[in-house]
């Protein structure tokens, strides 16, 4: 009787233990639907972006105004010496150097990214930063845009051009390689500083 009961546990036990492994794998038969929903085309990590991606991209890292003080700004402009380099000051409620901006991106699109660099530097107090961002993510800029953490003086002023008080529009151009430092109080058009930047990037 009780050999009898040992032989049927191990009958019970063997047909369970059959059971198990012959069940189907359900899991392995499942496709992730998000999975499926991903596309799988293959990219070149390589190939350059275009300038469309690289405003997607600069609007998904939450692209923001550096503020950095005079002596970081005289530095800055100092370490720009691989390409040419066009700094355009500007003011939040001056339309003419606003539109100025406009241009110079525009040109620079046009022409190539890598071409010229371009580094917008506004003349707001501080406080102004979060208008500073706000423009920065409706116009899709891709440059860097900086504003003085200090209070701007004549003096510094007058370190990017003797005659100049901090008007707007200007942009200073600056190659330090070749000793380009060319500073204009006004705006251009597309086709003149097209004309402008040609030179320097034969």
């Amino acid at each position: 009787m009780k050999n009898s009961f040992l032989i049927g546990l191990v009958f019970l036990s063997i047909c369970f233990s059959f059971c198990k492994n012959n069940k189907p794998k359900d899991n392995a038969a499942k496709v992730d639907p998000f999975e499926s929903a991903m596309p799988h085309t293959v990219t070149n990590l390589n190939s350059e972006l275009s300038h469309e991606d690289k405003k997607k991209l600069a609007n998904a890292k939450g692209k923001i105004a550096i503020g950095i003080s005079k002596m970081e700004m005289d530095s800055l402009i100092q370490y720009s010496n691989e390409i040419l380099h066009i700094y355009s000051f500007f003011k939040l409620d001056s339309v003419e150097s606003m539109k100025a901006n406009q241009t110079i991106l525009a040109t620079q699109k046009e022409m190539g990214d890598s071409l010229f660099n371009v580094i917008l530097f506004s003349l707001d107090p501080a406080e102004n930063s979060n208008k500073l961002n706000s423009f920065i993510r409706e116009n899709d800029v891709t440059s860097e845009v900086f504003y003085s953490s200090d209070t701007l003086s004549s003096d510094w002023f007058r370190k990017i051009h003797p005659n100049w008080s901090g008007e707007v529009p200007a942009i200073f151009m600056v190659n330090q390689s070749d000793g380009t430092h060319l500073f204009y109080q006004k705006s251009f058009s597309k086709e003149e500083l097209s004309t402008l930047v040609q030179p320097f990037t034969l």
